[in-house]
């Protein structure tokens, strides 16, 4: 799992902990436990009051919410920009939570009014869809590497059954490693090629690189071949798991 997937986990996480906060506020009567905003009775730190801890503590899971959500976004921009999936609930995503930051606020001004508190609600059902898809879609875009970046290339023996090393990209699924019908090394731009069966149609699929090393009839070398003999068929825990994702259409 990349970093970028945990960020996106613990920011849908922690808005579904501010939702049910703000219904724990709506059952318990504790919308107006701080009557002020955005401080409660003029202090940062409630008085130890039960309705005032409860609002208090509605209004401290969206100040982590606020962060986390900026934070998603900032990374989206700077890694994930060419990924229209990704980077665009991304921003929508801060707009949403400044809307609701601020609703927040009126609705304590407003004394709870009804229809303030029912847009209130809506705004945050509407941004925690938005970020249940961001996450969905770190799960299933690949992160475009920037223009001119290649893989490192392969290095090989010149002999025929020499032991070789190189850079190895390849793909698991639920069931594991999926052996591809044929692939081939980095090439010297670091492009290389994946082959894979039929089988993989509406799966995801979940990317690895390995500096791999094994016995073949024929030497490496950058853009050629790799000898499927030799295929991982499991990875060893020093693989760089989960560096892409990919869902492939039925």
């Amino acid at each position: 799992m990349t970093r970028f997937q945990k960020l996106t986990i613990a920011t849908t996480a922690s808005t579904v902990l501010l939702i049910t906060a703000g219904g724990l506020v709506r059952a318990t009567g504790s919308g107006l436990g701080c009557p002020g905003w955005p401080t409660c009775f003029g202090r940062w730190i409630p008085p130890l009051e039960t309705h005032a801890i409860i609002e208090y503590s509605h209004r401290l899971l969206a100040t982590i919410a606020v962060i986390l959500i900026c934070l998603q976004a900032v990374v989206a921009w700077r890694q994930y920009r060419r990924v229209r999936q990704i980077l665009v609930p991304s921003l929508a995503a801060v707009g949403l939570v400044f809307v609701q930051a601020a609703l927040g606020g009126i609705v304590v001004k407003g004394e709870l009014e009804a229809t303030l508190v029912t847009l209130h609600f809506a705004t945050a059902m509407t941004l925690l869809a938005v970020l249940v898809n961001i996450t969905a879609n770190s799960f299933c875009y690949v992160k475009l590497p920037a223009k001119g970046t290649a893989l490192p290339l392969p290095s090989s023996t010149p002999e025929e059954g020499a032991f070789y090393r190189g850079l190895l990209v390849g793909a698991s699924g639920p069931a594991g490693v999926i052996k591809p019908l044929s692939a081939r090394w980095p090439a010297r731009d670091g492009r290389f090629s994946l082959l894979l069966p039929r089988s993989v149609r509406g799966k995801v699929l979940r990317f690895w690189e390995s500096d791999f090393a094994s016995f073949s009839p024929s030497p490496a070398a950058p853009g050629g071949p790799v000898d499927l003999g030799a295929w991982p068929t499991k990875l060893s825990p020093r693989v760089a798991r989960d560096v892409a994702f990919l869902r492939v259409a039925r």
